[in-house]
């Protein structure tokens, strides 16, 4: 009996936000110098090559604008063990690579994490799409953090809204108003371009209270 060894790769795409398990067969791959994957939105997600007796992988990460170039010795790249594929630019695990068996496992204790997380912090129960917040209020907190959450009139002291489908900005000092949506992964995808954030409208709410 022939083994064709494979391994499963499991990412998140940065269009829609599903996350896809794409199995990469020996055979297949060596009969071709790339092999692309793409989402069902239509959005390439990986592409895999080999060259210089290693194999490359071009990854388009879901959490920043990058596509990262990871590089892999054939021997690492078919172990069956689980590893962690990270965003290069954040350090955060955006995808998983080993045998299916393993990768699905993986994946489902990470999300229970998230979940866990979710819960202990509320999010479940009251946003529309607690996991579209849950990466809306940590791209958030990275803007604070880094000092890149500001107004136009020069001020950074920023109040924070928080709504069940939104995020609302508002400027302490001149009252200016941003928003920032929160009801799917597109919304997630636009904030990349957003940094650094600054709050843009003067003297009118873009949504009413909640």
């Amino acid at each position: 009996m022939l083994v064709r060894p494979t391994v499963t790769v499991a990412l998140r795409c940065p269009g829609c936000g599903t996350l896809d398990y794409h199995e990469v067969d020996l055979f297949a791959f060596s009969r071709n110098r790339v092999v692309a994957f793409d989402c069902a939105c239509g959005r390439r997600k990986m592409t895999l090559s080999r060259k210089k007796g290693r194999i490359w992988m071009e990854m388009a990460c879901a959490l920043c604008e990058e596509t990262h170039l990871l590089s892999f010795s054939p021997v690492d790249f078919w172990l069956p063990d689980p590893r962690s594929l990270f965003c290069t630019d954040t350090e955060v695990e955006v995808g998983f690579i080993g045998s299916c068996q393993k990768v699905r496992a993986v994946v489902q204790q990470h999300q229970e994490r998230v979940d866990a997380a979710m819960a202990e912090a509320g999010l479940c129960d009251f946003f529309e799409q607690p996991e579209v917040m849950y990466q809306v209020l940590h791209y958030l907190r990275g803007w604070v953090r880094g000092g890149s959450l500001s107004c136009p009139c020069g001020n950074n002291r920023i109040e924070v809204n928080i709504h069940r489908d939104r995020l609302e900005l508002e400027c302490q000092s001149c009252g200016r108003y941003s928003t920032l949506a929160a009801t799917s992964w597109r919304d997630v995808e636009a904030l990349r371009s957003m940094e650094p954030l600054e709050v843009k409208e003067r003297g009118r709410r873009l949504f009413p209270d909640s």
